[in-house]
């Protein structure tokens, strides 16, 4: 009799969690610096947050959101920018930042890794407040209220000795 229950539990837990509904995936990367590797997201993820630690945001964490139903295109890194340089960078059209690279003392140099989105455009694009290690150092892209919307960042400027000042451009995506 007890040996039966048990069965009927495991059974009943198995189907319970083989029906639950799946939610969205996202993880977290680096920390990304001079001293550590490049960090990309997987592919069909794209960056949803950064987190600075260390003097002039030498190390940024990185979370990866997954954007259900994503038809990827062309992938590359971009030219390296920094404050003395204008500080500016935009990935290409239709695509949106997917990773970063560092070198230089602090992280002085940065790299963008773009990644095409075939199916979506994008719409209400900002740009965000600044972030550095100061204040907590985290910035979500999440610029919306609603659920189920997806926002990724398709530039950044950034400002500050070692361009430890970033700021991003951010849209929110719609599917075509």
């Amino acid at each position: 009799m007890i040996r039966s229950m048990s069965v009927i539990l495991c059974v009943a837990i198995l189907v319970s969690v083989q029906t639950m509904p799946t939610t969205a995936f996202a993880e977290s990367l680096g920390p990304v610096s001079e001293e550590y590797p490049p960090a990309a997201c997987d592919p069909g993820s794209y960056v949803s947050s950064v987190k600075c630690t260390g003097k002039y945001c030498d190390n940024m964490k990185i979370t990866c959101f997954d954007l259900p139903n994503a038809t990827i295109g062309r992938a590359q890194w971009m030219p390296w920018i920094s404050e003395e340089g204008g500080g500016m960078r935009q990935c290409p059209a239709n695509h949106y930042i997917a990773g970063f690279a560092c070198r230089g003392k602090y992280c002085d140099n940065v790299s963008l890794y773009c990644v095409e989105l075939k199916n979506v455009e994008p719409s209400r694009c900002e740009f965000t407040r600044f972030v550095s290690e100061e204040g907590g150092g985290y910035l979500s892209f999440f610029l919306g209220d609603t659920a189920g919307q997806h926002f990724a960042a398709k530039g950044m400027h950034c400002t500050g000795s070692y361009c430890d000042n970033k700021q991003f451009e951010v849209c929110e995506l719609r599917q075509r």
